[in-house]
């Protein structure tokens, strides 16, 4: 149910249902390390659309505890979730360490490349900023 409020942008009573379903008394009825991951996933995303980004980082700290990560689609987009959340943050250092390890992943992706110089531009490093907007076809 919390995914399918998520799909549908009730992002505040998506976390709620999904942050029940990751209680301690709730953990037994998760079926596996993977399915947690999914759901530490989906709780970090509500939290970042609802503007909770300490608490988007931890879930998506979370999540890189289960093998639901293992993946390295999975493992891209919690890296560039937790560098976003680090963005949103101010922590520009940590978000352009996060979006740089998730270049290692996936190299060309134009979404990281912007985030990354956006990072880069906010901390005054011009020169790299504009390599990566290049990359990225911003002029």
């Amino acid at each position: 149910m919390g995914l399918c409020l998520y799909m549908l942008k009730s992002y505040e009573e998506a976390e709620k249902v999904i942050d029940y379903c990751l209680d301690f008394s709730m953990l037994k009825y998760i079926p596996d390390d993977l399915s947690a991951g999914c759901l530490h996933f989906f709780l970090g995303q509500t939290q970042l659309f609802s503007a909770k980004f300490e608490a988007a980082k931890g879930s998506f700290d979370a999540c890189f505890r289960t093998h639901w990560v293992d993946t390295t689609h999975h493992r891209f987009i919690v890296t560039f979730a937790k560098a976003k959340a680090m963005q949103s943050l101010r922590n520009y250092q940590e978000s352009i360490d996060g979006f740089s390890s998730a270049l290692l992943l996936r190299p060309n992706d134009p979404y990281c490349l912007f985030r990354r110089a956006w990072s880069y531009k906010v901390l005054n490093s011009s020169l790299v900023s504009n390599s990566s907007y290049f990359r990225v076809g911003i002029r």
